[in-house]
């Protein structure tokens, strides 16, 4: 009689496992794009000045925004992603504009792992990504010394309906094709609440299309 299978049983992934696998396959695909809300946040951060600070973009993709950041003076930058296909592409940018050796980039959870302090913290359209907004926020803020910039979608009111249709649609072709896109809706109140208490003001607030815009300075 064989042995019983000592072997522990297959653990499901999770939830940020998933986020991780999901951002993998699609930054396989993917295009460099700079969407108009995008452009909203950083020209409100090079009107507060990025030349001679630190920058760090959390869930910074395949790295658009640390470069411009760079480009516009910005002394070094970190990037943190879930995904580490985004890293390589990342990685494999700064090389090719030089920016190598004033670029960090990690694979990792900015929410748990220990974030180094930067003169300014960005979280472009990443707290809509992420289960837990609470730790997001409150890992990030506290690396924040000057410039805290966001965007999130709004949730509230006509603008608010029109982003949770559009997530609708995206959704449901995205699971058509077999994918299971992560989407969370954290009240965009509640988010301005938690960088305000953490002991930010505003500076620049706007809405670009769906997207809640938002650039706040430590007091």
């Amino acid at each position: 009689m064989s042995e019983p299978c000592a072997c522990p049983p297959e653990q499901s992934p999770t939830e940020v496992e998933r986020i991780a696998q999901h951002f993998d396959e699609r930054m396989r695909d993917w295009q460099p794009v700079c969407p108009a809300s995008t452009d909203l946040l950083f020209g409100w951060l090079e009107r507060e000045g990025l030349a001679g600070s630190s920058v760090m973009d959390v869930g910074c993709g395949t790295g658009e925004l640390i470069a411009r950041a760079l480009d516009a003076g910005a002394t070094r930058a970190t990037g943190a992603d879930l995904s580490s296909e985004a890293i390589a592409q990342a990685s494999a940018q700064m090389r090719e504009a030089g920016f190598e050796d004033r670029v960090d980039l990690w694979v990792g959870d900015a929410a748990i792992e220990p974030l180094e302090p930067h003169d300014v913290v960005v979280l472009d359209k990443v707290i809509c990504c992420y289960p837990d907004a609470d730790a997001l926020i409150a890992s990030s803020t506290a690396a924040a010394r000057r410039l805290y910039a966001f965007a999130v979608p709004e949730s509230r009111g006509f603008w608010g309906l029109v982003a949770r249709a559009r997530w609708f649609v995206f959704d449901l072709v995205a699971r058509l094709r077999g994918e299971d896109p992560p989407r969370f809706i954290h009240e965009r109140a509640d988010v301005e609440a938690k960088v305000l208490a953490a002991g930010f003001r505003p500076l620049h607030t706007g809405r670009q299309f769906v997207w809640f815009v938002g650039v706040y300075a430590r007091r």
